[in-house]
């Protein structure tokens, strides 16, 4: 497998969440590749709540990014009711 950096983060807002199995999905979608992996993780948020993160990697080559982020909000707001995404770009 080909080395991978982190090339967008979110987090969801009012408790909601994903699973890894549907975010590699939507994010396999959105890059149109195989060779991408995910990951979620608990960070501080401001001075007082916790909150995860999700973290969508793939090769550092990849190409048109904006439109993968298109694709990638699309797909993320489609998936989840009542979604609130916070999505940035990383690169």
């Amino acid at each position: 497998m080909q080395t991978q950096v982190p090339l967008f983060q979110f987090r969801l807002r009012n408790g909601l969440s994903i699973g890894p199995t549907a975010l590699r999905r939507i994010w396999t979608t959105a890059s149109g590749l195989n060779e991408v992996t995910v990951s979620r993780e608990m960070r501080r948020i401001g001075t007082e709540r916790m909150d995860h993160v999700y973290s969508l990697s793939g090769p550092p080559n990849m190409f048109d990014l904006p439109t993968v982020e298109t694709k990638l909000r699309s797909l993320l707001q489609a998936a989840l009711i009542q979604p609130y995404i916070e999505l940035r770009r990383l690169v």
